[in-house]
């Protein structure tokens, strides 16, 4: 199922928005950078970087020098959503 860009868009609050734009500033962030950088609870932060990762829009892996690193980053449709804010 494909949804397009601008109904997922309508979906994002503040805390995605800010997640995005962070991620899109740096090539790629830690879950725990940002978390600092937004200051925003441990429970808030997971729960927007999973609907983020679901809808595709970031990406993580584990960061090959220490495996309890996740390493987030924008995707194609991250950046593109972007454009479209």
């Amino acid at each position: 199922m494909n949804i397009p860009l601008i109904e997922i868009r309508k979906k994002l609050n503040s805390h995605s928005w800010d997640i995005l734009e962070l991620l899109n500033s740096k090539e790629s962030l830690t879950y725990s950078e940002v978390q600092k950088k937004l200051g925003v609870g441990q429970a808030k932060i997971s729960k927007e970087l999973a609907r983020l990762e679901g809808a595709l829009l970031i990406e993580s892996e584990r960061n090959p020098m220490d495996s309890r690193v996740l390493d987030l980053r924008l995707t194609e449709y991250g950046l593109q959503i972007l454009k479209l804010k």
